[in-house]
């Protein structure tokens, strides 16, 4: 006696719908269906015969997938093109992170989550993180096989093993086993060993007030004067070139020359700022909407 057939839910699962559709099958009688197998089928499997019927429909036009998908559950308060749109509208400097879009916008931050996720919302590198250019990536492997290079061939020891200790920054787990068999050619061999935590060895650790003193005492006795003259002068060089170009580090780092300045007696106390950089700045934050005090 074959055991009667139990529905698993509401829903039909694909497996069920494909034995309705194999048991009408094999009732077909020149390529139609008898009177009454719809109904008859309906009773065995507990349900309705429009059911039945609707699914032999799709069946034949070459579907039983169903069509409920897009077309059930909570509506998108907000469409692709609208929460494009919205975005644009935003100024740049307040669209840097996912909480500043969800927040200049109205737009939830899983949504602008999703939307990144999806890909019709795509990231950008801000000018103060540019992306490596194809000569700058160029370039930085050339530095990397010229450094390995040199190791292999100065290096003291016997087994030419050469011992990367890295300290668990980002960075430095970037090295895999492929970097390392790339590099380990020639009789050398790279591999990667663990900093240990707090090694004594590594780091110099202040064990009472009085080391610590002692630590900042000797700090200022082997800070120089004119190094320390050197670097407020390169900083108020770096924060005029800022201005000049508006925020960015599209720029080469200045040299002032100050070492032979100094030697003549012609070294200057501050590095003037033209007024035309200021003027051109304030202009440039009232453009983009942000308030400061002049």
């Amino acid at each position: 006696m074959e055991e009667p057939f139990i529905r698993l839910g509401r829903e039909l699962m694909p497996t069920e719908k494909m034995a309705f559709v194999t048991m009408l099958q094999n009732t077909l009688r020149d390529g139609k269906l008898p009177y009454g197998t719809i109904q008859s089928i309906s009773v065995v499997f507990k349900v309705h015969r429009n059911s039945v019927a609707k699914l032999w429909n799709s069946y034949k036009q070459g579907s039983i997938a169903t069509k409920k998908t897009g077309r059930v559950g909570p509506k998108q308060r907000y469409s692709k093109d609208e929460i494009v749109s919205l975005v644009q509208d935003v100024p740049q400097r307040q669209r840097s992170t996912m909480r500043d879009v969800a927040e200049a916008t109205g737009i939830s931050r899983a949504m602008v989550c999703r939307s990144l996720k999806t890909g019709f919302l795509q990231r950008r590198t801000s000018s103060l993180k540019p992306l490596l250019t194809d000569p700058k990536k160029m370039e930085r492997s050339f530095t990397a096989w010229r450094t390995s290079a040199a190791i292999k061939t100065n290096f003291p020891s016997a087994n030419k093993m050469v011992v990367l200790q890295q300290d668990n920054a980002t960075p430095h787990r970037s090295i895999n086993n492929a970097v390392l068999s790339a590099v380990s050619t020639d009789g050398g061999t790279f591999v990667v060993g663990h900093q240990p935590p707090n090694s004594p060895n590594l780091k110099v650790v202040s064990r009472s007030i009085d080391d610590v003193i002692h630590a900042i005492l000797m700090a200022f006795d082997m800070l120089d004067v004119e190094k320390l003259e050197d670097i407020f002068l390169t900083l108020q060089d770096v924060m005029t070139l800022v201005l000049e170009h508006r925020g960015g580090n599209f720029f080469i780092l200045p040299h002032l020359k100050k070492d032979a300045l100094r030697r003549a007696g012609t070294l200057m106390a501050n590095v003037t700022c033209p007024v035309s950089n200021v003027r051109e700045a304030e202009l440039a934050l009232v453009q983009n909407g942000v308030t400061y005090n002049q």
